[in-house]
């Protein structure tokens, strides 16, 4: 997903990054409310149950033999949450000496504000059109909800310690950030979960 996301924001400008970024929200959206599993019932919905999901179906199918959470074929729905990030990053960048931290994090947080909505509204307000939130299945509606909160959530912060200057408390995080491969790759060699539970 990474990958992707990576490729698709270093080959195209922001605005037509933003523009593969709904398409791919948009045709995830279309195939798992219109493209159920051989399984599903006639007529049923196909969101009802992952037995009726197209994505459980290839999963089992032709990738694996179980469903893959976050993963399998839900991984091509994935990079919009990644972009969804990079954008706040370049605006950040942009912004700076331009805009007051102020005004970064107050745009930051609308737009936050702006992904839940649309979230939240396509979860519940489109009638049969409606996508749920489902994290396994990367839903658009799930993307464009954590991409929110990751908005409202990066906001604070900015402002907390780019803007306040509040850093001291930070040290923990700056190194597992500046360390974030090393500390995944680390898990598999290192029992932290053992370590975790002891402490």
């Amino acid at each position: 997903a990474w990958g992707m996301a990576a490729l698709i924001y270093t080959f195209v400008r922001v605005r037509t990054a933003a523009a593969v970024t709904a398409g791919i929200l948009a045709a995830w959206w279309a195939l798992l409310l219109c493209v159920p599993s051989p399984d599903c019932p006639p007529g049923a919905w196909p969101m009802a149950t992952v037995k009726n999901c197209i994505t459980n179906w290839v999963d089992v199918h032709y990738l694996t033999v179980l469903h893959r959470h976050e993963g399998g074929l839900a991984t091509l729905a994935m990079p919009p949450l990644v972009l969804m990030g990079m954008f706040a990053g370049a605006f950040i960048r942009a912004s700076a000496g331009r805009l007051s931290g102020n005004r970064i994090a107050g745009a930051l947080a609308g737009y936050g504000v702006a992904l839940l909505a649309l979230g939240f509204f396509g979860a519940f307000c489109l009638g049969p059109a409606s996508m749920p939130i489902i994290k396994g299945d990367y839903t658009s509606t799930y993307s464009l909800v954590s991409g929110g909160i990751a908005a409202l959530i990066l906001a604070a912060l900015y402002w907390i310690v780019d803007v306040k200057g509040f850093v001291a408390w930070s040290i923990y995080f700056r190194v597992i950030g500046a360390n974030a491969l090393a500390v995944y790759f680390g898990g598999y060699f290192i029992g932290f979960d053992s370590i975790g539970r002891f402490f």
